[in-house]
């Protein structure tokens, strides 16, 4: 759940805070993989496969939530650009290895 929730990141302004996510961490682990490590490794074909997994994930957990839930959520999302921005590359490989 933890990654889901990170995952939601999006740049660009565009979506809510938890598509922003989605964006952004994809941006970030893609400055992560080096030689050791493939989008393959996390789950997907590349870095926009990673980012409509992601965005299909919230938005099948968002479809769920109540209204209050679903405010809850994305506060959470908003409070993990700051969390990814202080993850290792370590770090959010091991979030997201599958």
């Amino acid at each position: 759940m933890v990654a889901v929730l990170l995952a939601g990141n999006v740049l660009s302004g565009c979506g809510d805070a938890c598509e922003r996510l989605c964006r952004e961490t994809s941006l970030r682990l893609a400055s992560c993989i080096d030689g050791s490590t493939t989008w393959a490794d996390l789950g997907a074909r590349n870095r926009v496969d990673f980012v409509d997994q992601c965005q299909a994930a919230w938005d099948r957990t968002s479809a769920e939530l109540t209204t209050s839930d679903l405010g809850e959520a994305v506060e959470i999302c908003a409070e993990g650009h700051d969390t990814l921005a202080t993850l290792t590359c370590d770090e959010i490989r091991l979030l997201y290895a599958r």
